[in-house]
């Protein structure tokens, strides 16, 4: 499957039947169409070049990238970036896997980005985003 497709994973609800967020990250891949060889691919890649976060209620795959990629690279996690501008939060699932990923950053950047719902990658100033999650403005 390609690249730009396996990338339109995107966000992913945490069903109430479902036992672990990575459940809910799986059945996700395989509703959009892709396999768990594609899952397993972008998890490994996320976890050498990224941050993974795994905990009972929320799963969160993300990378530092350039936001002034083409889109093929941005979502591409089998390399690293050089000079990234961008944490780029391929999927997250969950209550509060968010904001997880917020305390969980290793290093900050200037901006946050994400497919939304109608397929188009978006970035957001992301203090002033960490700062409307906070008092529940989003």
């Amino acid at each position: 499957m390609r690249l730009a497709q396996r990338a339109r994973a995107g966000v992913c609800p945490l069903a109430v039947h479902t036992t672990f967020a990575i459940d809910a990250a799986r059945a996700h891949y395989r509703e959009k169409g892709f396999s768990m060889a594609d899952f397993r691919r972008d998890l490994a890649g996320y976890l050498r070049h990224g941050c993974v976060i795994s905990t009972h209620r929320a799963f969160v795959m993300a990378r530092p990238v350039r936001s002034a990629d083409p889109y093929r690279v941005i979502c591409d996690a089998c390399g690293p970036c050089e000079s990234p501008d961008c944490w780029y939060i391929h999927v997250f699932c969950g209550p509060g896997a968010i904001f997880q990923l917020f305390n969980a950053m290793p290093f900050a950047l200037p901006l946050a980005g994400w497919r939304r719902g109608d397929g188009v990658l978006r970035f957001y100033d992301l203090p002033r985003l960490q700062e409307r999650f906070r008092h529940g403005i989003v």
